[in-house]
């Protein structure tokens, strides 16, 4: 499961993002979740109390992915990487290699969007 900062109706909320699971569903009810349909996951108030919550209720049942709240690199597999069905690879050319600098200044960037509590995706676009 990925934790994700989003903004929904008007309030901050925790994004709760997993694969279709009827136990996990469950859980995330029972951790006061909702389900939004613009953001096509489960949500919860933002705060220490519903991530604290968050954690001690999936705690046994489901990985989580919460390093956008906590600051540390993810070394998970994605939500993507997940899915039973792979989609197909596109044709594309090698990035460019980068110099330390143009590395460093990429890194900082990054960090920068995690700590303003942008999305996770908003995050690896950078």
């Amino acid at each position: 499961m990925v934790l994700e900062a989003l903004f929904h109706a008007g309030a901050k909320r925790i994004g709760l993002h997993f694969l279709y699971d009827k136990e996990l569903i469950a859980l995330a009810k029972e951790a006061g979740g909702a389900w939004s349909n613009s953001h096509k996951c489960w949500h919860v108030a933002n705060g220490s109390a519903s991530l604290k919550k968050v954690y001690a209720i999936f705690k046994g049942k489901a990985q989580i992915d919460g390093h956008v709240f906590f600051g540390e690199p993810s070394n998970k597999p994605s939500l993507k990487s997940q899915t039973k069905v792979a989609a197909a690879p596109k044709a594309q050319a090698a990035p460019p290699e980068l110099s330390t600098a143009q590395q460093d200044a990429l890194n900082a960037m990054q960090r920068k969007l995690e700590i303003a509590r942008y999305t996770i995706w908003t995050c690896r676009t950078v």
